[in-house]
């Protein structure tokens, strides 16, 4: 690492990307001025032809965008044949750091101050797509690479949008190549369409649903499933995910993130609007000064040895360390595709297609429903429960024939010993009732024999008459009803 570009002391490298790198430099100037910037340079190990149009692309487009939501550009340059850019140094976080730390801390950014950050964004990435030359004409431009990594959070709660290394003018329109990060992407983007500024849209979207969900939308296990699920998967409402997301940040989330470009919002500035007007209800009238809060909670360790490093700067002295760039790079934030529909918050919408019926007592229903363990399981017992259903029907349909021997006393009361009309009529008793516990038939000698150990069925019921006839529940429509029995004692003995 040189020790000096052009009339930078380097100091030590901040990160390393796709195609530069940040190294921290101080600025000396007269009278002991001294102060800290960020110098961009290509990576020495890239093929630095290929690469020299982009880089000094970015440079002139970021130089030319001045505002307060964009990090600032202060010096172009060239160094034995590499050029750099020299930015302002940011006392801060990236985005991505500051959601692990949150999720790291089992807290998540609130509400409002999620919307506070989307509509800072906004209105920087606003200022960079209205971009005109010296006559007036649009730039055309697009960012491509909107993402955590990307957006800055000052530790005062001030936004900024960084690093214009992919973006897309009407200089370089013809470039079909696709850049940028997959998960961030709009559907146009990945599938290599003409850009416009609803491509950063898109991105913007995909942002305010991560900080309200604290969960990564398009994130799958490799590039080509985050791909998919960029371009055709449905995209789940936040609130499902987390049921007290506001209804208002919900409907600009799905509305940044339509797939029909024509569905967005047509700007940057359209989206902070309505971003302006939730926050009303969901932020305090200092959203910056809340933010803050949020920060010096978060990475007060961050911040002490940050302001140890601009002292140390600031004054001359030997800087021994330098904090690294990213943080809790070990914390994972969980994807939605690992959240199974049984445990988001609100119940899944109802399937769009029946679900498939069972024939019923058919052996081959589960055929239908194999597609899937759970669905053959759910198969296979629904028969089972049909059979079992069948077998305690008709067992209750023969319990209710069948009547047990008596086990009273064989000493006819006075009642049973009369004579009845029916048997003076010459009624005939009917035949003798099997018995189902022994097997033997129940006749007028057996009715009085000693109980058996063999267990019994309940009796039917019976109802005695002022005659003394005795009346046995009739059986099912489908069979004949029985003759009435002779109310013979012996006889009624039987049937009790």
């Amino acid at each position: 690492m040189p020790r000096k570009i052009g009339r930078y002391e380097i100091l030590g490298p901040l990160a390393t990307g796709g195609m530069a790198e940040l190294l921290l430099a101080r600025l000396v100037g007269p009278s002991g001025f001294e102060r800290p910037v960020v110098i961009k340079r290509i990576r020495r190990d890239l093929d630095h032809k290929e690469l020299v149009s982009l880089f000094l692309e970015e440079a002139r487009i970021a130089a030319k965008v001045r505002h307060a939501n964009v990090v600032t550009v202060e010096d172009l340059g060239t160094d034995d044949g590499v050029p750099y850019l020299v930015m302002e140094y940011l006392e801060g976080e990236s985005l991505s750091n500051v959601t692990r730390r949150l999720v790291m801390r089992g807290e998540r950014m609130p509400f409002g101050l999620a919307a506070f950050v989307v509509a800072e964004a906004c209105a920087g990435l606003h200022a960079a797509h209205e971009l005109r030359d010296a006559n007036g004409k649009s730039y055309e431009l697009v960012h491509r690479d909107v993402s955590p990594q990307n957006l800055f959070v000052k530790y005062d709660g001030a936004i900024k949008v960084l690093d214009f290394g992919v973006a897309v003018t009407n200089a370089n329109a013809d470039d079909d190549s696709i850049r940028g990060k997959t998960g961030y992407m709009s559907p146009e983007q990945l599938e290599g369409k003409t850009l416009d500024r609803r491509a950063d849209v898109f991105a913007l979207g995909i942002v305010l649903y991560e900080l309200v969900s604290s969960h990564r939308l398009f994130k799958r296990f490799n590039r080509a499933a985050t791909r998919r699920a960029v371009l055709v998967e449905r995209i789940v409402p936040p609130s499902r995910i987390e049921p007290s997301v506001p209804r208002a940040l919900e409907r600009i989330c799905m509305r940044a993130l339509s797939r029909n470009v024509d569905e967005r919002y047509a700007t940057a500035a359209e989206m902070r609007r309505e971003l302006l007007v939730a926050m009303r209800d969901l932020a305090s009238e200092e959203p910056a000064a809340e933010l803050a809060d949020v920060m010096a909670r978060s990475f007060a360790d961050r911040i002490e040895e940050k302001n140890v490093l601009l002292r140390n700067v600031r004054e001359g002295s030997l800087v021994d360390r330098i904090p690294e760039g990213d943080v809790d790079v070990t914390v994972e934030i969980p994807a939605i595709e690992e959240m199974p529909d049984s445990q988001v918050g609100a119940p899944p919408p109802p399937s769009e297609t029946p679900p498939a019926t069972v024939p019923r007592h058919s052996a081959s229903s589960p055929v239908a429903l194999t597609r899937s363990p759970m669905r053959a399981a759910l198969a296979l017992a629904s028969v089972a429960v049909i059979s079992v259903t069948a077998t305690v029907v008709v067992r209750a349909k023969l319990a209710t024939r069948a009547v047990p021997p008596t086990t009273e006393s064989a000493t006819p009361s006075a009642a049973t010993t009369s004579s009845s009309p029916a048997s003076a009529a010459g009624i005939a008793a009917p035949p003798p009732v099997p018995d189902e516990s022994t097997n033997v038939p129940t006749t007028a000698a057996s009715a009085t024999r000693a109980p058996t150990n063999a267990p019994r069925r309940p009796r039917a019921p019976l109802v005695a008459s002022a005659s003394t006839t005795v009346v046995v529940e009739p059986p099912p429509p489908t069979e004949p009803p029985k003759t009435a029995p002779s109310a013979s004692a012996r006889g009624y003995r039987r049937f009790q």
